[in-house]
C-alpha cells in the first residue's frame, strides 16, 4: 500500500497554512454504561490497553468478540486530551479507508440488482467529461477499480498539499478527480496493483449514477437494515459532527509530542467520496463486518469475489506474504490464520478491522492519534493483542 506524504510535510504545509481564527473540535462528551469487567480475560485485555496507552497513545478503543467468551469492549486515554474526558466505547471514531469496504459492498449489491457488470468498462456508467479525461478512463474496469489494479494515480498526495490553503473548503467528488486528470496513468490495467483512493471516488461516483446518490444508498441497503444507528456518512445530518466524536491528534513539532488537529482531521475526511469519510463505533464498525462475511449483506457468489486475491483473480498478479487485497477486503496473513477486513487513517487517525473467518473473532482497534511514533507502536500492540486473544 502506498503511504501518505511524511507528516512531518503535511504538518508544517497545516502549520504554515492554517488561516482561521476559530479552530473547531467536537465536543466529545457522550455517557455509556457499558460494563464488561465479567468478560473473563478483561483485566488481560485492559492491562494491555492500558500499557500502550503509557507510551504514548492519546486514546484508543478495541473491541473483541468470539463465540465462546462472547464481547468485550475496552477503552484507554482521552477521547478529548484538553477537557480530560477519558474514551469510552460510545465514542465515534474516524475509520478512514475502511470505509471502501462499504463502498464495495454497495457495488456487489448493485450487481446482485443487475444494474452493474464488474467486468464492463467505466465509461458505461460515468460521463465523457470524466472518462475522457481520466488516465485509463476508457480501458478500465469495475473489477480493476475495486482491486487497486487500474493503474489511475491517487489523487490524496496532490490534494493534502493543495487542501491545507483551505481545508474548510468543501469539495465535490468530481473536483477531487481533476487532481489526476494532467497526471500519467501509473501502469496498463490490469498489469499490476498499486493503491489509489481515486479508484473508489470513481466507485462513489459510479453507485451515484446507478442509485442516484452513494450515500442515501449506504443508509438505506446497508446502515438502516442491519440497524447500525451510530454510523455517520454523507446522507446522515449529524455527519460532521455526530456526538461522541473523538478529538484527533498527531505528532508536530517533536517526535512524541503530540498536537490537537481536530479540525483539519474532520474537514478534510468529510470532503472524501466512497474512499474514506465514515464515522463509527467499535460497535458498529464490528457489526458491518461480521454481517458481511456472515452472508447477511451480500449473497454467497459477491462474497466470494470480494475475498479473490489477487493472484487467484489473475496470475499476473500477487500480493505480498502477508498482505493481500481482494475486492475492496483487505486479506492479511497472521499467526493465527487469515484476517480479512481493512485498514484505515488519515493526519490524525488510525483504525483497523480483523475477521478470522476459521476462528470467528472479530478484533477493531480505532486509535485518535497518528504519527510516526505510531508505526511501531501499533504493530508492537497488535502482536500483544492478539497472543491475548489467541493463547491468553
Amino acid at each position: 500500500m502506498r503511504r501518505l506524504l511524511s507528516l512531518a510535510t503535511i504538518l508544517f504545509i497545516a502549520a504554515a497554512s492554517c488561516t482561521y481564527e476559530e479552530f473547531e473540535r467536537p465536543d466529545s462528551n457522550i455517557s455509556c454504561n457499558m460494563d464488561f469487567s465479567s468478560h473473563p480475560k478483561d483485566s488481560l485485555y485492559q492491562s494491555i490497553v492500558d500499557k500502550y496507552v503509557n507510551q504514548g497513545i492519546a486514546g484508543l478503543s478495541v473491541l473483541v468478540r468470539d463465540t465462546v467468551e462472547g464481547l468485550w469492549i475496552g477503552c484507554g486515554g482521552y477521547a478529548d486530551l484538553e477537557d480530560g474526558i477519558q474514551m469510552n466505547p460510545k465514542h465515534v471514531h474516524y475509520i478512514s479507508s475502511i470505509t471502501k469496504s462499504y463502498t464495495a459492498t454497495e457495488i456487489m449489491l448493485l450487481r446482485e440488482e443487475g444494474l452493474i457488470d464488474l467486468d464492463a468498462k467505466i465509461d458505461a456508467y460515468l460521463p465523457a467529461r470524466i472518462t475522457d479525461k481520466l488516465p485509463n478512463g476508457h480501458t478500465v474496469t469495475v473489477s480493476q477499480l475495486l482491486r487497486h489494479t487500474s493503474g489511475i494515480p491517487d489523487y490524496i498526495d496532490l490534494f493534502l498539499v493543495d487542501v491545507f490553503n483551505d481545508y474548510k473548503k468543501p469539495l465535490t467528488a468530481e473536483e477531487l478527480l481533476e487532481y489526476v486528470y494532467k497526471v500519467d496513468a501509473w501502469f496498463e490495467p490490469g498489469t499490476n496493483h498499486s493503491y489509489s483512493n481515486t479508484n473508489y471516488v470513481l466507485l462513489s461516483l459510479i453507485v451515484d449514477s446507478l442509485a442516484g446518490d452513494h450515500s442515501r444508498y449506504l443508509q438505506e441497503r446497508i446502515l438502516d437494515r442491519l440497524s447500525l444507528t451510530e454510523t455517520y456518512y454523507k446522507n446522515h445530518p449529524d455527519f460532521q459532527w455526530p456526538p461522541g466524536l473523538v478529538n484527533s491528534y498527531s505528532e508536530f513539532y517533536n517526535p512524541g509530542r503530540i498536537v490537537n488537529l481536530s479540525d483539519a482531521q474532520n474537514y478534510i475526511s468529510a470532503n472524501s467520496y466512497g474512499d474514506g469519510g465514515i464515522r463509527t463505533t467499535v460497535e458498529d464498525l464490528a457489526e458491518f463486518f461480521e454481517a458481511l462475511f456472515t452472508g447477511e449483506i451480500v449473497n454467497q457468489s459477491s462474497l466470494d469475489q470480494m475475498l479473490t486475491r489477487l493472484h487467484d483473480a489473475d496470475p499476473k498478479l500477487s500480493g505480498s506474504d502477508d498482505w493481500d487485497y481482494g475486492l475492496g477486503i483487505m486479506i492479511r496473513n497472521t499467526d493465527y490464520g487469515v484476517s480479512v477486513g481493512h485498514a484505515g487513517g488519515l493526519i490524525a487517525n488510525q483504525a483497523d478491522v480483523r475477521y478470522f473467518p476459521e476462528s470467528e473473532v472479530t478484533i477493531v482497534i480505532c486509535y485518535n492519534v497518528f504519527g510516526n511514533f505510531m508505526w511501531d507502536l501499533d504493530e508492537e500492540f497488535k502482536a500483544e493483542l492478539f497472543a491475548a486473544v489467541f493463547e491468553g
